[in-house]
């Protein structure tokens, strides 16, 4: 009987402290996550190749991946506020043209400052909010024409559209045990809308929607 209580009392006292209360915590933080990105493109009617063929399709590959490195410190039990630093690949959007003898591609990427703050439930869930600044790259493979209503028309250089942007982004998480964060997140970066020909210079505006995680090295540094 003792060779059966005690690894049965054993494993209660481990779920017991899986189990404890989840308090905000100090440190630095690693992480990466997944997801998908909605960047204000043009329609594909608006789009011209530089031999003046009308794109006749466009595709949407806009998967999105990024990495994070960050600094937590908490104030209460419930509350931490930091900053972190991320890299954002926000994937591309392609036009093809008839024929498919060429092809116009817009590949979006960035680096990202962010302030951060949270609210951590003694379950294990939180909500936080960031806002910060994205050094965002457009690259554009093909100088291309755009089209609108009443003849105005902008030609595109090709080549790369680069620029600091304001981004905001709010998320929920959950913390299955102390220094494991699981995430969902929705960030706007607020950049050009590149329907409108005022701003095509500008790197485009993203909605970018992601899944991650984050371990946190608790009390790091000391």
């Amino acid at each position: 009987m003792k060779k059966i209580v005690i690894p049965i009392l054993i494993a209660i006292s481990t779920m017991g402290t899986a189990f404890a209360d989840i308090t905000a915590q100090s440190g630095v933080y690693i992480g990466g996550g997944l997801g998908w990105s909605f960047p204000a493109a043009p329609n594909v009617d608006q789009v011209k190749n530089t031999n003046k063929a009308q794109a006749i399709s466009k595709a949407n590959h806009n998967y999105t991946f990024q990495g994070t490195l960050g600094y937590n410190y908490a104030f209460t039990t419930h509350w931490m506020a930091g900053l972190e630093a991320n890299y954002l690949y926000m994937g591309q959007t392609t036009y093809y043209y008839p024929f498919n003898i060429v092809s116009t591609t817009a590949q979006n990427s960035g680096i990202q400052i962010m302030a951060t703050g949270t609210y951590v439930h003694s379950s294990g869930f939180n909500e936080f909010a960031k806002v910060g600044a994205v050094y965002e790259d457009t690259k554009m493979t093909d100088s291309i024409y755009y089209f609108f209503p009443g003849g105005l028309q902008y030609v595109d250089s090709g080549g790369a559209h680069t620029g600091f942007l304001p981004a905001a982004a709010l998320g929920v998480g959950y913390m299955p045990i102390q220094d494991l964060n699981i995430a969902l997140q929705y960030e706007h970066i607020f950049g050009g809308d590149w329907a409108n020909p005022s701003q095509i210079n500008q790197p485009m505006t993203q909605d970018v929607v992601t899944i991650g995680i984050t371990y946190t090295f608790p009390n790091f540094p000391r």
